[in-house]
């Protein structure tokens, strides 16, 4: 609330005594910073200039809602009724944001290679999928059959050890499912890259991945080793 109240009689005397342009300036970079400072105290540089980007963010956010509204509408004068649909606007913008962004951290760049032959795809991590190999209780990752059609080229070669194993879905769906043992799958997200050795690939139903933007479903064993990637090791090998 002390920030709140700081912040806005230093933007009313701002915009009293400055023009306007000069005022928005000094809103920006001197009344947002000292009303977060007030707010949340002293923080390492690193986290206070991630907190004053997203409140540049949600005052842009803000204001063009507001704007819009105003535009539509034509209300000029009931103020509390736009800031109520303001708030509500941009919450749902903001939850759309996150949860965008949190879908991206999931998709990977992956690489299968097999005898020679590579193809590289989107794969998707997926804390659902538990399918392991059951004498082993190796991980197998799901493929789309036309990425494994075209890295096989042919479903029959001996020269690939191969197995069906049982699987069951959320639901009550029970059936088998065929894997393949590939020779190595490159993993990159951003800067970083993984390399899986000898990883076992089930193909997919046809129509499981069909109209989908990726073509691998990754074991949830994926998310053990990116701890890692969190202590700076920029690769690794299973």
């Amino acid at each position: 609330m002390v920030g709140a109240v700081t912040g806005t009689v230093l933007e009313t005397c701002f915009l009293v005594f400055w023009s306007y342009e000069l005022a928005v300036t000094g809103m920006v970079l001197i009344v947002v910073p000292f009303m977060l400072l007030i707010a949340f105290g002293r923080q390492n540089l690193r986290q206070f200039l991630l907190c004053i980007g997203t409140s540049w963010l949600s005052i842009v956010i803000v204001n063009g809602i507001a704007t819009a509204v105003f535009n539509l509408t034509g209300i000029q004068n009931l103020y509390l009724y736009v800031a109520v649909v303001v708030v509500g606007t941009a919450r749902l913008l903001v939850k759309a944001v996150i949860t965008s962004v949190s879908q991206q951290k999931r998709y990977m760049q992956i690489t299968l290679t097999d005898h020679g032959r590579s193809v590289s795809c989107t794969g998707l991590y997926d804390s659902g999928n538990l399918l392991q190999i059951p004498e082993s209780a190796e991980p197998v990752h799901i493929v789309d059959p036309g990425v494994l059609k075209r890295l096989l080229r042919d479903w029959d070669r001996t020269d690939i050890e191969t197995k069906k194993i049982p699987f069951r879905t959320l639901g009550t769906s029970e059936g088998w499912i065929r894997v393949y043992r590939m020779e190595r799958m490159q993993i990159e997200q951003g800067n970083q890259k993984w390399t899986v050795q000898s990883p076992w690939m089930g193909c997919a139903d046809a129509g499981l991945m069909k109209g989908k933007s990726y073509q691998v479903i990754l074991n949830s064993v994926i998310v053990d080793n990116m701890k890692i990637r969190e202590k700076g090791q920029k690769s690794w090998k299973l």
